[in-house]
């Protein structure tokens, strides 16, 4: 085809366009009429179907309502049960460190027993030397009152002292010269009692 069958091709399409145009509107216009018509029936199917879906929509809309309660107060039980978990470390820790405490403080409580008991048995024993001292010097110092000639002892020493010796301490005791001479002690140079 050229151009000029082109342009006669063209022009006859338009002008039958444009004669039935009309006609070819209402051919369109009854067929889609008949093709509604004849899905009528379709479409009271699809009107209760509709009632169903809306139904089962509400249905649905309810169960998410209750869901989304329950969501909450999941998230309520989880917040609580949480808190309950914080409290529970707290307190296990401040038990163990309580116990350590404890602990601490009996073995403190045992030491302290141990020391008293030391202590105790020291002060005890310091007793009965003092008490055997006292004896000796009161049963010395009797006997040397019957005797007559007293001198002094020192703990330490190897010698007794006349009364107002210069080497003689605060620590001595009085003794019978007798006595002394029996137990070894020999007179002191400086006072010769």
């Amino acid at each position: 085809m050229n151009d000029e069958n082109f342009n006669k091709y063209k022009e006859k399409i338009v002008y039958n366009f444009n004669k039935y145009k009309k006609h070819i509107f209402a051919g369109i216009l009854s067929l889609s009429l008949i093709g509604n018509l004849s899905a009528y029936p379709y479409v009271k199917n699809s009107k209760n179907e509709l009632q169903v879906v809306n139904t089962k929509i509400e249905q649905y809309k309810e169960k998410v309502s209750l869901s989304d309660s329950y969501k909450q107060q999941l998230d309520k039980l989880k917040a609580t049960n949480a808190g309950l978990n914080d409290k529970t470390n707290k307190l296990e820790k401040e038990k163990l460190n309580l116990q350590e405490s404890n602990k601490k403080l009996q073995e403190s409580n045992k030491k302290l027993e141990e020391t008293n008991k030391g202590l105790t048995d020291s002060i005890n024993k310091v007793k009965q030397e003092s008490n055997n001292r006292n004896t000796s010097t009161t049963n010395t110092t009797n006997s040397a009152k019957k005797q007559g000639h007293i001198v002094y002892v020192t703990a330490t020493g190897g010698k007794y002292h006349g009364a107002g010796c210069r080497y003689l301490s605060r620590s001595c005791y009085e003794i019978d010269i007798s006595d002394a001479k029996g137990r070894g002690y020999t007179p002191c140079s400086r006072c010769s009692p």
